[in-house]
């Protein structure tokens, strides 16, 4: 059955004035198939709300052409801890801070880097996948040290997905054990470097960089390689820069409620 969010994102869409959203889906009736029994959707005459369900918070999607109108839905219907993004311009840290206090607080951000490959493709030693033995592993590394509220961390289903589709390339030591990971995953000629990790214990052995050849690897000569990261970890940074990345201009703002 048709959900009635659908013709509503259409008259949103077709309104007059200037529309704001982090709703990226591009087959809408698809986003409609995909809602949970715990997501819940509001709409008003100017705005379209979204919450998704997550374990510790919902999920703020959207699509509005009066912020003042959709903080309103969000106050009004707040329910539980809810986190939201907002896809931006370097510059507009500050405005963006003051437009959402009336109901969000500012968290961190995630700025973008990306690369357009020409020449060669990079070689690199033939990858090592995950295997469904490596998911508890996968799973702590995700649970002691990554930021659920910024970093979009998988759940156990979207993790099996993973492994099952080859998109998980891990470094073992000698003895088997994770030394880090890395997931990647392509949309038509964009290559997306979503997660790199090197457990602590074994960092200093180049395993960082041996995992990211393997993304380097994947690419196809035309491809557009993009992956986020946090303005603050200049090791990763610089990592990034040395492989011909650069910032794009593209910073995700992450809010929480307040």
């Amino acid at each position: 059955m048709r959900h009635p969010m659908l013709d509503h994102y259409d008259r949103v869409k077709q309104a007059p004035g200037v529309a704001h959203s982090n709703l990226y889906a591009l087959d809408l009736a698809a986003y409609q198939a995909q809602l949970g029994q715990d997501d819940q959707v509001w709409m008003s005459p100017h705005s379209l709300l979204v919450k998704r369900h997550e374990p510790a918070f919902d999920r703020i999607e959207f699509l509005t052409k009066d912020i003042a109108d959709l903080q309103s839905l969000l106050i009004r219907h707040r329910r539980r801890a809810e986190i939201m993004e907002w896809i931006g311009s370097s510059h507009q840290k500050t405005e963006l801070i003051q437009l959402w206090r009336p109901c969000m607080a500012y968290h961190r951000c995630l700025m973008r880097m990306s690369l357009r490959v020409a020449g060669a493709p990079v070689t690199a030693p033939p990858p090592t996948l995950a295997s469904p033995s490596d998911l508890p592993v996968l799973r702590e590394f995700f649970d002691i040290a990554f930021d659920p509220w910024a970093e979009r961390v998988p759940g156990v289903h979207e993790l099996e997905d993973l492994v099952a589709t080859h998109n998980i390339l891990v470094s073992r030591s000698d003895n088997g054990a994770l030394r880090g990971f890395m997931i990647r995953t392509r949309t038509g000629r964009t290559l997306h470097l979503r997660y790199l990790f090197v457990d602590p214990n074994f960092r200093g052995q180049r395993v960082g960089e041996d995992l990211f050849a393997q993304f380097r690897a994947d690419a196809k000569t035309g491809d557009r390689l993009i992956l986020w990261v946090f303005p603050d970890n200049p090791v990763a940074i610089s990592l990034y820069q040395k492989h011909g990345f650069a910032s794009d201009g593209t910073v995700n703002y992450i809010f929480k409620s307040n």
